[in-house]
């Protein structure tokens, strides 16, 4: 984050991500668990994919998506 948006713009990003982690583990009553936070599910991978496809393309690589 401090690469991108700078030092102090970084420390408030990160803590605004903690901070909705916390609060979903607090209303939920769940333990953190990454394995599930950053799980590939059809909604972000269709998202990831509609994201890939509206960027320029890098070179001649066309994206298809996988059956």
């Amino acid at each position: 984050m401090n690469a991108r948006l700078g030092k102090a713009e970084g420390i408030v990003a990160i803590a605004h991500k903690l901070a909705r982690i916390l609060y979903g583990m607090i209303k939920s009553g769940q333990p953190y668990d990454e394995g599930t936070v950053f799980k590939v599910t059809p909604a972000s991978q269709a998202k990831r994919l509609q994201y890939l496809q509206k960027r320029p393309p890098a070179s001649a690589i066309q994206l298809v998506p996988a059956a």
